[in-house]
């Protein structure tokens, strides 16, 4: 039966080469047939060198080059084939990856040309490690294998009931959830003007929109908001009415509990009917107003309540306003007026400036004045009705 394949390959191989001659012939193809065969079947008509082996996807042994090559002319029985013989597809080894992380064992296998293709599976071993593969660790496979990498997704777990946490201490909260087997839970803390560490509200509520009760995987996330215990401060806006007739720079401070939390400042309240001062508080607080003049003279004269927790913003309502203290602290200054002496005459000592001086019709109510020579700076008047006023 041997004997029958050979002389068959031989026909296939050398279609019109004959017994052996010292003749001229085409050389046929022998690429991507074993060496072990063309050699043995066709050794009288030209030997075969072997020139290198190497990894090549065709079978271990396979001829995958010759010179001369295919249709080129050889002497038969004197003709020397350099061929290069495939060493079959390379092989690595499947690494150890077991217990590996999931993203660090398929990084080793790429490394080797193989192709991976994870599969999540539930086990007791540790979450997103490896737990096996296929081909096995350690196997030989050549290079471009699929490989399935089985990775753990931890063992399967119920559902976890949610309870209603909100308004309990923080920790009946926890211990709460602990027994609900709620694991991930993540707390934040707002300012809130409830109890410090009193729940406020939770991601996921006990039941869902239809009143069905709600469960949970227990690595899923649930947060739960909880109070600081301090209020939350919010801006409001103080407009100040300024009555007229008023002068002079000015500035404002609000203050809440002795503290001040705004403040504002104008150059002349003559030219401004309203200030407007920002401030800032928490809840409903009474805010009062001081203004002080250019001379650093102070007066509280203003009195509001502020609720800086409004659900629409803070609301601002004046309760007193005392204006008459704002006049006396900005009232225009009266213009000082001074004497002008330029053009007054002073006499000399012993001059007499006058001597009398008759009532007129300009002056019904001035009197006899009479200059008393023994002294410059005295004189007599005589008013009607004989009174003697003096004078210096």
């Amino acid at each position: 039966m041997l004997i029958v394949v050979v002389v068959f390959i031989a026909v296939i191989l050398f279609r019109n080469i004959v017994k052996p001659q010292n003749v001229i012939q085409q050389m046929p193809k022998i690429v991507g047939y074993s060496y072990e065969t063309v050699n043995e079947s066709f050794k009288d008509y030209f030997t075969m060198n072997v020139e290198v082996e190497e990894y090549n996807d065709a079978p271990a042994g396979t001829i995958i080059s010759q010179a001369p090559e295919e249709g080129r002319d050889f002497i038969v029985g004197k003709t020397t084939v350099i061929v290069k013989l495939s060493k079959g597809p390379k092989q690595v080894q499947i690494p150890m990856v077991k217990e590996v992380e999931a993203d660090t064992a398929q990084t080793m296998l790429e490394r080797l040309k193989l192709k991976v293709i994870p599969v999540v599976v539930v086990d007791d071993q540790q979450e997103n490690t490896v737990i096996r593969t296929e081909p096995e660790i350690g196997s030989m496979v050549k290079e471009g294998t699929e490989v399935k990498m089985y990775v753990s997704k931890g063992p399967e777990q119920t559902n976890s009931i949610v309870p209603n946490v909100v308004g309990m201490k923080l920790d009946d909260a926890r211990k709460l959830l602990d027994e609900n087997n709620i694991l991930n839970v993540k707390i934040e803390t707002i300012d809130s003007s409830a109890p410090e560490n009193e729940v406020l509200s939770q991601s996921i509520p006990k039941t869902d929109a239809e009143g069905n009760q709600n469960v949970i995987p227990p690595n899923q996330e649930f947060v739960i908001t909880v109070s600081t215990g301090v209020p939350p401060e919010a801006e409001a806006e103080i407009t100040i009415t300024i009555p007229s007739g008023l002068k002079g720079k000015a500035s404002f401070k609000a203050y809440i509990n002795g503290n001040v939390c705004g403040d504002a400042a104008v150059d002349n309240i003559a030219y401004v009917s309203t200030v407007k001062i920002k401030v800032r508080g928490s809840e409903t607080q009474k805010v009062f107003i001081e203004a002080s003049n250019s001379d650093g003279v102070s007066d509280s004269f203003a009195e509001y309540s502020v609720n800086f927790a409004g659900e629409e913003g803070a609301v601002v309502t004046l309760i007193n306003q005392d204006d008459e203290k704002l006049r006396n602290l900005f009232a225009p200054k009266p213009a000082e007026t001074t004497a002008n002496t330029d053009n007054v005459y002073i006499p000399p000592y012993g001059e007499d400036v006058f001597t009398t001086a008759a009532p007129s019709e300009d002056y019904p109510d001035i009197g006899e004045q009479t200059k008393d020579t023994s002294d410059p700076f005295h004189f007599e008047e005589t008013l009607p009705g004989d009174d003697v006023q003096y004078g210096w």
